[in-house]
C-alpha cells in the first residue's frame, strides 16, 4: 500500500506510478466518493484522463517538398 500527502489546501498528492497506471494528469477529472469508512477515487467515466495521442503512435515526418501547389492538385482533381 503506498502513501498520499494531503496539503494544506486539502489537495491530495498520489503516487506517480497510481497515476501512470490510471492514466490520469493534471487537470484529469476525478469521481470523490465515501464508502464503507473509506475515501475513494476513479476516474471520470465522462472525461478520460487519456488523450488521443496516448494511444497513437508519434508520427515523424522525415522529409516534405518545399512547395506544395494545392491550387494545381484540386483544379486537377476536379475534371476527374
Amino acid at each position: 500500500m503506498l502513501a498520499a500527502k494531503l496539503t494544506d489546501k486539502g489537495q491530495l498528492v498520489i503516487p506517480k506510478c497510481i497515476l501512470h497506471a490510471l492514466g490520469i494528469g493534471p487537470g484529469s477529472e476525478l469521481l470523490v466518493s465515501f464508502e464503507s469508512g473509506k475515501l475513494v477515487l476513479e476516474p471520470s467515466p465522462s472525461k478520460p484522463g487519456r488523450k488521443l495521442g496516448d494511444w497513437l503512435p508519434a508520427i515523424q515526418v522525415r522529409s516534405m517538398p518545399q512547395h506544395v501547389d494545392v491550387a494545381a492538385d484540386v483544379e486537377g482533381y476536379e475534371g476527374k
